[in-house]
């Protein structure tokens, strides 16, 4: 099972090695970058992922898009440079609790706590592709109209 994400970051140094170090993990599938909050929130309510990898500079970055991504089910974690103060407190100020540090020359030892957090399996991925088995059948809905019903059946 993969562990679906969506990645939400600006023109960073460190975004290329951050993303092929994320694509490199076969438990890891990266199904967006989104270029800002509206093309996030879009991959969110098509249900493509319910983890979101982000910057706290990533455009159009704010509290109602932060609430409306964890009311959805989404785990939002924030990456930030070591000694970027200013970017933890804000990621912090918009309620992202799960942030993780990253060290500018070592990327990828990094990033191995996001890693293991991201492809936790205890949890349940609310967006599995995974076909469901159906333990009832469904009550039967009708629908009509002075015209019958052309469509609806």
């Amino acid at each position: 099972m993969k562990t679906n994400i969506l990645l939400a970051f600006s023109d960073q140094p460190w975004q290329l090695e951050v993303m092929s170090n994320l694509n490199d993990h076969h438990q890891i599938k990266i199904k967006r970058r989104c270029i800002d909050s509206v093309d996030l929130m879009s991959g969110v309510h098509l249900g493509l992922a319910n983890k979101i990898v982000l910057s706290s500079d990533f455009p159009n970055l704010n509290l109602a898009m932060v609430t409306g991504a964890k009311k959805l089910g989404c785990d939002i974690y924030g990456i930030c440079l070591k000694d970027d103060i200013e970017s933890i407190e804000r990621l912090q100020s918009l309620g992202i609790t799960n942030n993780y540090i990253l060290s500018s020359n070592e990327v990828t030892k990094s990033l191995k706590n996001l890693v293991n957090e991201l492809i936790n399996f205890n949890e349940i991925d609310n967006f599995s592709n995974e076909i469901e088995n159906q333990t009832s059948i469904p009550g039967l809905i009708s629908v009509w109209g002075t015209n019958g019903s052309p469509g609806r059946t």
